[in-house]
């Protein structure tokens, strides 16, 4: 009797501790996921933000180079 409830004891703490694995892992994945997803958001908006600014510089270099041309 004492074997068999060794082995169900084994049993059942073997599960457990799978059981709470797979819940610490859900919820580190779901915050490393979230760092995650922030700094990628991070880079996409800065490289956004320089996609849709760097262009304007010369531009106004330009612009800038003309009027200083036609109001000599």
């Amino acid at each position: 009797m004492g074997i068999l409830l060794m082995i169900l004891l084994l049993f059942l703490f073997f599960r457990f501790t799978g059981f709470l694995f797979r819940i610490s892992g859900r919820i580190l994945g779901a915050i490393f996921s979230l760092i995650g997803y922030a700094v990628i958001g991070m880079i996409v908006v800065s490289l956004l933000g320089m996609a849709f600014f760097l262009p304007l510089i010369p531009l106004i270099g330009i612009a800038a180079t003309i009027i200083a041309a036609v109001t000599q």
